[in-house]
Parts: structure tokens; sequence; C-alpha cells
């Protein structure tokens, strides 16, 4: 009893102290996912547990039901002593960690002879209790399967950093007083050209972000030169100049205004094109070199004393030259 009990709180432990290395989305996906496999783990912890006293006597399916409430209360507990902290509490952790509990409590009780009998309703039980613990853990693991998707396509989509077609870019680009739509216009041409239609609200500051742009900015172009600039053209279909802050920070950024680049953007009505040479970017920061392989943040965002009326731009690039 000692040892599964100790068992269940080294594993609450891991929970509640080992901490992701950055809060990048891969991460956050990771350690999301990890709570099925961590409560899944606790879960048979406790159904030992509950072997190992008197309430051993009792019938198998009950004790797998009671160690599956028992998981899921102790997930919720630990969630709610994450609640004010830097960890912050998260419901699909609660949903994972019952997803964890109930897939592995049932892959181990298909296993148990006490379980489920040995009769041909026995063996339909245990495939079906084999098929459901396989489906939700096909439920829980395919977010982080679709982040890795998203990574992929952005690495293939490089040196665009976005392609605003509301596809893999969603999962890298936020707002802050600011709505974001992605829609499409036609060139001269007729060709139909994806864009990103922000609205920017009348605030101090309004900012459109892509928290992870593909980071290696130092990678070689496809005629092997490298890549000198990076591209940023937009549409306004104001009838006055608006100003947007372009800043760019890497991984080794301080939170300091002078160890980042920054630089005001003055867009005129029609159409805007911006060539920022990547020296100017990597010479940026005070006392270093920005880090062009390990790119972090790219956000463009009003700054000024108060935007009296909200405005809107298109953007239609934002690459690497």
């Amino acid at each position: 009893m000692i040892v599964w009990a100790c068992s269940i709180f080294g594993l609450l432990a891991v929970l509640q102290y080992l901490e992701p290395p950055n809060r990048s989305l891969a991460w956050i996906s990771v350690f999301d996912a990890g709570h099925v496999p961590l409560f899944g783990a606790i879960a048979l912890a406790v159904f030992q547990f509950l072997l190992a006293t008197p309430l051993a006597n009792r019938s198998r399916p009950l004790l797998y039901a009671l160690a599956l409430v028992i998981t899921i209360l102790i997930g919720e507990f630990s969630e709610w002593l994450q609640i004010g902290t830097d960890r912050n509490s998260d419901p699909r952790d609660v949903v994972n960690d019952a997803i964890g509990a109930c897939s592995f409590l049932l892959l181990a009780a298909t296993r148990d002879p006490h379980a489920l009998s040995k009769s041909s309703i026995g063996s339909k039980l245990r495939t079906t209790c084999r098929i459901i613990a396989l489906g939700l853990l096909v439920i829980a693991f395919a977010p982080t399967a679709q982040v890795a998707r998203a990574y992929a396509q952005r690495a293939a989509a490089f040196p665009a950093l976005c392609d605003f077609a509301g596809t893999w870019e969603t999962r890298f680009v936020t707002t802050s007083y600011a709505h974001l739509e992605y829609t499409s216009l036609r060139d001269e041409s007729g060709r139909v050209i994806p864009v990103a239609h922000v609205q920017f609200e009348p605030v101090r500051t309004a900012a459109f972000t892509l928290l992870e742009p593909y980071p290696d900015w130092k990678g070689h172009s496809a005629d092997g030169t490298g890549h000198q600039r990076l591209r940023v053209v937009a549409r306004s279909e104001l009838d006055r100049p608006v100003d947007l802050v372009l800043r760019i920070h890497d991984r080794r950024h301080d939170g300091r205004p002078s160890d980042r680049f920054s630089r005001r953007l003055s867009f005129l009505p029609g159409l805007n094109a911006f060539s920022i040479p990547l020296a100017e970017i990597q010479a940026a920061p005070e006392g270093r070199e920005l880090d062009l392989s390990a790119i972090r943040r790219l956000s463009l965002f009003t700054s000024g004393q108060g935007q009296e009326e909200g405005f809107s731009l298109d953007l239609l690039e934002l690459r690497l030259d």
C-alpha cells in the first residue's frame, strides 16, 4: 500500500514541478498531451492501492470505477491548486486527465481475468473496452498531431511567414484590440490573393502578432544567396496615412525596448510595400546582434497618444526575399 501511495504522490510531483523549457506552442501541446499518460499511470496506481485495502473484496468493475472517480478528483484538485499561479488552470487538462485515467483503466481491465470473464460476452466486452480506450487516446492526442502538422506547414510555406489563407497560421497569429478576418481580393491581373483584413480598435496599442514565425531567417534562399530582406505588403483604403510599429525579437530577448528591432511604418492610402534589410534587423539590439536563427515574435501594432477612431489594413505579404 505504501509503495502505491508513494507512486501516486511521485507522479503528482511530476505534474506539479515539471515545467516546459519554454512557452512555445509545441511544448505547451506536448505538456497538455502528457496529462494523458501521467493520469493513466496515476489511475493504475490508485487501482493497485485500492487492491491493498479492505475494498479489494469488492467486485473488480466497482474498483475500476472507483479508481476512475478518485483519479478524476485528483486531477480537478491539482488544477484547483494552480488557480492564480504562473501555471494557470486549464479545463482541457481536466479532460485529458479523465481520458488518460479512463483509457488506461479500460485497457487494464481487458487484461484482468477478474474483471471480464472468458465467455463470449466477456470477449465482446473486452473488444469494446479496447476500441473505446483507443478511441479516447486518438481524441486526446489529435490536437498534438494537428500542432505538429501546423509546424510542418509553416516550414513548407517559408520564406512566406504567413500565407493569409486562414489555415496553419491561425495557430501562430494572435491579435490584441484588433479583429482579424481572412479574406481575398483580386489584383490588377485578376489573380485572387488571400489577405488578412485587420481592423484595429481605437486604443493606444492594438496589435497583430505572429507568435512563432519560422525561426531561422538565416537559411539559404532558393538561389543559394540567402535571404536579404523582410518584405511587408499591405493595402489601405483610408484617405489618410496611418502608422504602425513593426517589432521583432528573438529567443534571447530580455524585455527591454533596446533589445529588439522596432521601426515605425507609415501606411499611405493604396498599396504599400516595405523592404527591410535583415542586416538592419540583426544590428538593432543594443550591445548585441539579434539572432536571426532564433526569431521568436513579430508584431505590427499601433503606438501613439491614442487613436481617435479605428482603422483597417489588408495584409497581403509577410515574407523574406
